[in-house]
C-alpha cells in the first residue's frame, strides 16, 4: 500500500511539473503575445495547430490514466481491507480451534473415565440412566466437534482459495498498473519531447520575430534618417530661398533707392539748369535794359547837346 501511495504521489508530482511547465510556457507566450501580435502574422501554422490538438488529446489520456490510478488505489485499499478481514477471521477461527481442541481433550478424558466409572458404579437404575446419558453426551459432542472442524476446514480451504484468487487478481492488477505506468511514462516522455519540440518552435518563432523586428527597426531608423536629411535639406533650401528673396529684395530696394536718387538728382539738376537759364535770361534782360537805358541817356545827352548847340547858334 505504501508503494502504491508513493507511486501515486510520484505520478501526481510529475504531472504537476508537466502542467506547471506547460502553464508557465503558456503564461510567457501570453505575456509576449501582445508584443508579437504587432509584428508576427496572425496566421497560425498547420503544424502548430496539429500539435495543439495532439497535446489536448494527450492531456485527456493523462487525465484518464490518473483517474484509473485513483480507482486502482481505491480497489487496492479495499483489497487490503479484505485481506485484513480474513486475518481477523483466521484469528477467530484459530481461537475456536483452540477451544475445540481443549473441548476434545476434555471429551477424550471423559470417554476414558466413562467405562471405568460405568464398571465401578453400583447405583440404582436412575443413576445408570444418568451415567448412560453422560456417556452418550460426550459421543454426541465429539460428532458435533468433528462436523464443526470439517466445516472450519472447508471454510479455511475456501478462504485460502479466495485469498489465492485475490492474490492472482491483485497480481494482474499490479501488472496492469505497471503496464499503465510504463505507458504513462512513455506518454509522458512523448509529451516532454513534444513540449521540447514546441519550445524549440516557439524559440525559433521568437527568434524570427526578433529578427523581423530588428530588420523593421533598422528600416525605420533608415527611414527616420532619410526623413531627417530631407527635412534638413528642405530647411536649408527654405533658408537659402529666404536669403535669396531677401537679397533680391535688398537689391531691388537699393535699385529703387538709386533710381529715386537719380531721379531726384536729375530733377535737381534740371531745376538748377532752369534756374541758371532763368538767371542768365534775367541777367541778359538786365544787361539789355541797362544798355537801352544807357543808349537812351546817350540819346538824351546827344539831343540836349544838339539843342544847346542850336540855341547857341540861334543866339
Amino acid at each position: 500500500m505504501a508503494d502504491a501511495d508513493e507511486l501515486f504521489e510520484t505520478i501526481m508530482r510529475e504531472l504537476n511539473d508537466v502542467v506547471l511547465s506547460e502553464s508557465g510556457d503558456v503564461e510567457e507566450e501570453l505575456e509576449e503575445l501582445p508584443f508579437l501580435q504587432e509584428t508576427v502574422s496572425d496566421d497560425i501554422p498547420p503544424s502548430l495547430l496539429s500539435y495543439f490538438e495532439t497535446s489536448k488529446s494527450r492531456a485527456v489520456r493523462s487525465e484518464k490514466f490518473i483517474l484509473e490510478e485513483l480507482e486502482d488505489l481505491t480497489a487496492s485499499r479495499h483489497t487490503e481491507d479484505m485481506d485484513n478481514l480474513p486475518d481477523e477471521l483466521d484469528k477467530d477461527m484459530a481461537k475456536k480451534l483452540v477451544s475445540f481442541d481443549t473441548e476434545n481433550e476434555s471429551i477424550s478424558s471423559a470417554e476414558t473415565e466413562a467405562p471405568f466409572s460405568h464398571n465401578l458404579s453400583v447405583c440404582p437404575d436412575r443413576e445408570d440412566e444418568t451415567e448412560t446419558d453422560e456417556y452418550v453426551w460426550p459421543g454426541l459432542g465429539v460428532t458435533k466437534s468433528s462436523e464443526e472442524e470439517e466445516q472450519m476446514k472447508n471454510s479455511t480451504e475456501s478462504h485460502r482459495e479466495h485469498r489465492e484468487k485475490i492474490c492472482c487478481e491483485e497480481m494482474k492488477t499490479d501488472e496492469k498498473r505497471r503496464q499503465r505506468h510504463r505507458d504513462f511514462q512513455e506518454e509522458l516522455k512523448k509529451i516532454m519531447e513534444a513540449e521540447k519540440l514546441h519550445q524549440r518552435e516557439l524559440e525559433l518563432m521568437k527568434k524570427r520575430a526578433q529578427e523581423k523586428l530588428e530588420v523593421e527597426f533598422l528600416l525605420k531608423q533608415e527611414l527616420i534618417c532619410n526623413l531627417q536629411k530631407q527635412v534638413e535639406e528642405e530647411k536649408k533650401m527654405r533658408e537659402e530661398e529666404q536669403k535669396r528673396f531677401k537679397e533680391e529684395g535688398e537689391k531691388k530696394r537699393k535699385e529703387e533707392e538709386e533710381k529715386r536718387r537719380r531721379e531726384v538728382e536729375d530733377m535737381r539738376k534740371k531745376e538748377e539748369e532752369i534756374i541758371k537759364r532763368e538767371r542768365k535770361r534775367m541777367e541778359e534782360q538786365m544787361r539789355r535794359n541797362k544798355e537801352e537805358k544807357r543808349k537812351m541817356e546817350e540819346m538824351k545827352l546827344k539831343e540836349g547837346s544838339e539843342e544847346r548847340e542850336k540855341r547857341s547858334r540861334g543866339k
